[in-house]
């Protein structure tokens, strides 16, 4: 399993560095770092990751820990950042000998050179802050997942990240045996220490985990048993540098246990309930109750409703572009096949799809289904490219989509939607819905777990699909606003927008705090 030792900084002294009041959740210039290390071999891992002490002292900030007494726990505690962050709570907060004698501390961990760290660093701290010894945490040399928990008042920490592809047979055997919720698809070890403490029962848990558990549909049973038994609230830090140069996009989540277990949700139309994803809610007011009121609302049709969303011609194997694809260069190839490509040309992204505009760059594919059969790569039917559509690019940091009436062939960088009716006005009435303003703030709360690639978000029919879609038919004037918005019109994408947050019934105060948020540049 993996844990956490430090990277080698010094570690100044707690009485140089003073108690501190509670800071917010972002690394500062001195931090001290938790290394991921691994008793299965540091190597195995594709980078470490690290927990800055600012973000521990904030998440510990947030738990109602220790009041009401207990124990904490942190069950892969490395050389115990969060225990520190723990002690310097309890320094702040000057508690009694009386309350002291109720609250104990724990820490876990495979690595013994980690242990002795934190054994060290942690009798330092004490002293630093003129603690008394009681306080000491307990540190076991221990295998998380072979120990049952006794019911601590709060775990907290970061748990390992190690995907299942990368780890030895005998451990996903184990995780698979004790923890089966947290073994489906291609699971992740973090997703064990989840289970972990779910089979614990704390009344409080703070947790740092990849944003991708928010999402992924192998961690969808584990959310689920969260959301029944918790109260949470979710701290998106994915655009934080708390890891440094590490493609993790990280979040913490919060849970205080619920005095009865919630009812599962009724399962809609949406796909994001029947995974149970977890939204990273606005703060509280009119922007958190404009997302629950659009999630919510059982009467809004859905983009699944209007939209059949499909993948698009993707190379499963070196070399088969070359075969298939013509560059720009090489003008119109002799094939009978040959069609308009996007998305065709090596390394040029997904800029062929601007907000309401196609802007093709020549490439073409051989579209000869039989050849890509022998190659033993199948191609979608022809058909499918037939007829208006809308096209979606798959990654950018807010919705780019344009109405393509050409018959493009697309590949898999842009997805392709199919009308079920309402025809181009219907289409491009959607384009301005989804690229609206207000359709971001709602994609980003509900899937912002799906950030990656600097900040990105991913866009997939899975996550499409369950959008709210405003009532009623298109209102007068789309096909003129699509078309000055493609020409880079910034008055008419604004009318688009006040058109769009009509349609929805968005009002003054929900307007208000629309104007706060910060909104990426459109076509970004």
């Amino acid at each position: 399993m993996g844990t956490r030792g430090r990277v080698g900084e010094r570690r100044s002294p707690p009485a140089e560095r003073g108690p501190r009041p509670p800071r917010p959740l972002q690394p500062g210039p001195d931090s001290r770092k938790n290394q991921v290390s691994s008793a299965i071999g540091a190597a195995k891992l594709n980078g470490r990751f690290y927990t800055p002490l600012e973000v521990a002292d904030a998440m510990l900030e947030r738990v109602r820990w220790p009041a009401g007494g207990g124990s904490l726990l942190d069950p892969a505690c490395g050389e115990g950042v969060f225990l520190e962050a723990a002690l310097r709570k309890i320094a702040r907060l000057r508690l009694s000998r009386e309350d002291l004698d109720q609250v104990s501390l724990a820490g876990w961990d495979l690595d013994p050179e980690a242990l002795r760290e934190a054994r060290r660093g942690l009798a330092a701290t004490i002293a630093g802050y003129g603690l008394p010894m009681l306080l000491m945490p307990r540190l076991h040399h221990r295998d998380a997942l072979e120990t049952p928990i006794l019911q601590p008042a709060c775990v907290v920490g970061n748990p390992p990240y190690l995907e299942s592809k990368r780890m030895p047979e005998a451990l996903k055997a184990r995780i698979r045996e004790r923890f089966p919720a947290a073994a489906t698809g291609a699971f992740d070890l973090y997703g064990a220490f989840v289970a972990l403490t779910l089979e614990a029962e704390p009344e409080e848990l703070s947790l740092l985990l990849p944003n991708r558990f928010l999402v992924t549909a192998n961690a969808a049973a584990l959310r689920r048993e969260l959301q029944a038994r918790y109260e949470l609230e979710i701290t998106d830090l994915s655009r934080e540098r708390v890891f440094g140069d590490a493609a993790v996009y990280p979040v913490v989540i919060h849970g205080r246990r619920r005095k009865a277990r919630a009812r599962a949700a009724p399962e809609a139309r949406s796909r994001d309930r029947r995974e149970a994803v977890l939204p990273i809610l606005p703060p509280p007011g009119p922007a958190r109750e404009l997302f629950r009121r659009l999630r919510d609302d059982e009467t809004l049709p859905r983009l699944a409703d209007a939209l059949e969303i499909r993948w698009t011609v993707s190379f499963h194997r070196a070399g088969l572009r070359d075969a298939f694809v013509s560059p720009p260069e090489a003008g119109h190839p002799a094939s009978p096949h040959a069609r308009p490509f996007l998305g065709g040309q090596r390394f040029s992204g997904n800029r062929e799809v601007e907000p309401c505009r196609i802007a093709w760059r020549g490439a073409h594919i051989d579209y000869d289904e039989a050849r890509a059969r022998a190659a033993k790569n199948p191609l979608p039917p022809l058909g499918l490219f037939e007829g208006p559509a809308l096209v979606i690019c798959q990654n950018a940091r807010r919705l780019r989509c344009a109405v393509d009436t050409e018959g493009h062939v697309l590949k898999d960088t842009f997805l392709h939607g199919r009308p079920r009716g309402g025809g181009v006005r219907g289409l491009k009435w959607l384009a301005l819905v989804l690229q609206s303003d207000l359709m971001h703030f709602f994609y980003e709360h509900l899937w912002g777990g799906t950030r990656k690639a600097g900040g990105h978000l991913h866009f997939l029919g899975r996550t499409l699909e369950g959008l709210p879609l405003p009532p009623g038919k298109p209102p007068a004037g789309v096909e003129a606003l699509y078309r000055r918005i493609g020409e880079g019109d910034q008055a008419a994408r604004a009318r688009a927008e006040a058109l769009v947050r009509a349609a929805y019934g968005v009002t003054a105060t929900e307007e208000a705090a629309l104007a706060a948020y910060p909104f990426p540049p459109p076509g970004a």
